[in-house]
Formats: structure tokens, sequence, C-alpha cells
């Protein structure tokens, strides 16, 4: 899945780039063997052994000897700890409804994958990967609501969704686009759904920016990067998302009980 990630992250930008044109239809999923993405050499079963083949061909390709960079190794390997770190600390239970949720949740971690890759390369967030992202959330949350049995929580996850949402917009409004991109706006709402209570939006909004200020001050510090200069955030908002799912109720529980006891 981190491989098929990485592919479609290629292939989705070469679409992108070269939209209307006849060239386009040859970077689609359902068209080619996978490829080099520098000398489009097709690659055979020796060549695409996750992690294993990059490491043995000392992250070159086999044909033109071009570096391929590190992010194909990375984002298998982030994958497979996000799907094992999922599994193990699943808060649903595995009943039948809770494999379900899980199966949800597992297409939901491999597209959030992808739009952060893409975040991180382009500093965009494609909307034709952000509204399969919101489609697969509602239908997450409608089956988690079932599997509670507490229809009232509709109401808070549609809450916690319209004031993250609510947030972005006037953040993408007033900064005329500067500080939010138009991904992060329509991607809101599915990240607010996914929160599910006003409480833990805040919370997956503190775990963002906590991230992003942490990534960002070593170069700031060493005036690397300005101020002005662009980070993605979605990556942060969709770590944050996938936190706050697993553990978000347990956090909160944590901050009250130490709260108490000081």
């Amino acid at each position: 899945m981190g491989s098929f990630a990485s592919a479609y992250v290629w292939r989705l930008r070469k679409r992108e780039t070269a939209r209307g044109s006849k060239v386009a239809a040859k970077y689609t999923m359902s068209r080619g063997r996978s490829m080099c993405p520098h000398c489009q050499h097709r690659l055979f079963a020796k060549d695409l052994v996750p992690l294993l083949s990059w490491l043995s061909l000392a992250g070159k390709c086999r044909y033109c000897q071009s570096s391929i960079g590190a992010q194909y190794p990375l984002t298998e390997l982030v994958v497979s700890l996000l799907f094992v770190t999922s599994y193990l600390f699943w808060p649903f239970g595995f009943t039948p409804i809770g494999w379900g949720l899980f199966v949800l949740w597992l297409v939901l971690v491999e597209i959030g994958v992808i739009l952060a890759v893409y975040d991180i390369r382009w500093t965009e967030l494609p909307f034709r990967i952000v509204w399969p992202f919101s489609a697969v959330t509602v239908v997450f949350v409608g089956l988690r609501v079932y599997a509670q049995a507490d229809f009232w929580s509709i109401g808070y996850a549609l809450l916690a969704a319209a004031i993250l949402f609510g947030l972005f917009w006037a953040i993408h409004v007033g900064s005329k686009g500067e500080w939010i991109g138009g991904g992060d706006v329509v991607l809101a709402p599915a990240l607010g759904l996914l929160a599910g209570t006003p409480l833990v939006v805040l919370l997956l909004l503190f775990i963002a920016s906590f991230g992003g200020v942490i990534v960002a001050l070593p170069g700031l510090l060493t005036r690397r990067q300005s101020l002005a200069g662009k980070i993605p955030f979605g990556p942060f908002l969709l770590i944050a998302a996938w936190m706050v799912v697993l553990w978000g109720e347990r956090l909160i529980a944590w901050y009250q009980n130490a709260l108490l006891l000081s």
C-alpha cells in the first residue's frame, strides 16, 4: 500500500501537469506498468519489492542510475507503521462492525498518506483526492455512530466539522490564501467529523500546530526558512487526525486527570 501511494502521487502529478493533452492518459493507474520516474523504463518484480529493492540498488534506478529519492522507501515504511499501529491501538474492537470500521480506516490512512506526500512535495492538497477522503469519512463516521449506538454524537461531530471549517475558511479569506490554502479548507469538515467533538477538534489543532512549529523551528533559527515561507500544513493535520481517532479521548482524560492531581 505504501508503494501504491508513492506511485499514485507521481502519476497524479504527471496527469495534473499534462492535463488536456494526450500524454495525461499514459499516467492513469489503470494503464501501463510501473516505471522509473526519470527514464520511465518499465520496472519488473525484482525492482518493486518494498524497501528491499531500494536498498539493494542504493536508491538508484537499475536502468538509468538516476537517484529515485527517499520518498519511496519512506512512504512504504510510514504506511506500514501507520497500519500496524492502527491495529494495535484500535479503539473500536474487532466485532463485525469493528472490522468494517477498521477497513474503512485503513482506506482513510492510505488516502491521507497520498494527500500528505503530495502536499509535502508541492504544497498543495488536490481536490480530486480530498473529495474521496471526505466521502469515505462520512461513511466511516456514520458506521462509528451506529456502532456506538449514540446518535446524539452526530450533532457533536457536525458541530466539530462546522467549527474547523469556519475557522479555516475565516483564516483563508482573511489572509487571502496565504496562511491556509483552499485544500485545507475543503479538508477541514472531514477532519472535524473524524475528531467527533469540539473538544477533540481543539486537541487536533493543538497537535497539528505544535508539530508544525517543531518542524519549522530549526529552519527559522538557522534562517534557512523565513516566516513568509510556505510550510505544508496538510500532513500535520492528517497525522493529528490519525492520533485523535486512536487516542483522542484517552489524551483528554489524561490531561484532565493531570489537572485534578495538580
